[in-house]
């Protein structure tokens, strides 16, 4: 078999595989070029996603974690004569806790698109008409790095996938909700956690907000000297390697 594809075989580059393109290059290309997946670099990601979403007839999904100032408004420029065109908009973005990104939830609301919030999201995808997938490292939302990359191609099969895979995690995430990190707590709850080891239950302080005290059913540590220590038989110290001991001397 090796000998017989070393015969009859076409060697083919990574570039004939999955091509690097430009933004300027996706009007150019026929629709079975369009269609083949390629990557565009992060300084092309934005025209070439603009050039989709002119193109959009039907919706277009946005799946971004974290949202700034001017992405945001700078894709709203461009989101909205979608929006007027009856083209449905939808951001999904993790709930945003901060009051400058909070606000810019509520412009995107008010522009027109619907936004879901998530926990616990990090996908960066872009989905079009179902049918044009945008995946990779930019979140088109948020700030982008140097070195961010996507890969567009044109198929539904994917988008279904796709959709699949991020159902199938928000379901996940619904029935197992985060929960808090120990690394998260007050230090003076962390402190009082340190200062109630290996005490007694009588004598550990009660905490503050709860009858009883919050500590007063945590698990208590026994000290050291609490542990039961093994008993060393005769020879333990010459087996193990130490010197033994030497006799008492006794008075004459």
């Amino acid at each position: 078999m090796p000998a017989h594809l070393q015969r009859h075989a076409h060697r083919l580059s990574v570039d004939d595989l999955i091509p690097v393109r430009g933004a300027g290059e996706l009007a150019g290309l026929s629709d079975e070029e369009r269609a083949r997946p390629a990557f565009f670099p992060a300084d092309e990601v934005t025209k070439a996603v603009e050039w989709d979403i002119a193109h959009a007839r039907r919706s277009i999904d946005l799946y971004c974690a974290y949202v700034d100032p001017v992405p945001v408004r700078r894709w709203l420029r461009h989101l909205k004569p979608r929006i007027a065109d009856n083209v449905k908009v939808t951001v999904h973005t993790r709930p945003q806790v901060e009051d400058s990104a909070a606000k810019l939830v509520e412009e995107l609301r008010a522009a027109g698109c619907e936004v879901v919030e998530r926990e616990r999201m990090h996908e960066k995808v872009v989905i079009i008409d179902d049918t044009v997938l945008w995946h990779g490292s930019l979140n088109l939302l948020a700030v982008a790095g140097p070195t961010d990359l996507m890969m567009r191609l044109t198929d539904p099969n994917a988008c279904d996938r796709v959709r699949h895979i991020v159902n199938t995690a928000v379901g996940r995430a619904c029935r197992h909700p985060a929960r808090r990190h120990p690394s998260l707590a007050s230090p003076r709850s962390v402190m009082a956690r340190r200062g109630a080891v290996g005490m007694s239950p009588a004598a550990r302080p009660p905490a503050t907000g709860s009858p009883g005290g919050a500590l007063a059913d945590a698990p208590v540590r026994p000290s050291r000297s609490a542990v039961p220590q093994p008993v060393r038989r005769p020879g333990t110290a010459a087996r193990a390697g130490l010197r033994p001991r030497p006799p008492a001397r006794t008075s004459p």
